[in-house]
């Protein structure tokens, strides 16, 4: 299972695991991931979900392909 680390503003890391197939913003919700609201649902409404891509993992696309994903979260989501 792909496993991906999202690291809030302060620095503090969350490693989840996140079934392929599911978003990164999916994953941080079903992880309890703090500082992702996802208000819209992932309807691409609202960006309470924003993160930064690591620049290492851009050109990647696919699930298994992104095990070790990096996503860094914004200062605030609101």
């Amino acid at each position: 299972m792909p496993k991906v680390t999202y690291i809030e503003h302060n620095g503090t890391e969350h490693p989840a695991e996140v079934p392929a197939g599911l978003s990164v913003m999916r994953g941080a919700v079903n992880n309890n991931v703090p500082g992702i609201d996802a208000d819209c649902g992932g309807e691409c409404a609202c960006a309470t979900c924003h993160v930064f891509v690591d620049p290492a993992w851009l050109d990647r696309t696919g699930t298994p392909v992104l095990d070790g994903l990096v996503v860094r979260m914004p200062q605030g989501q609101h």
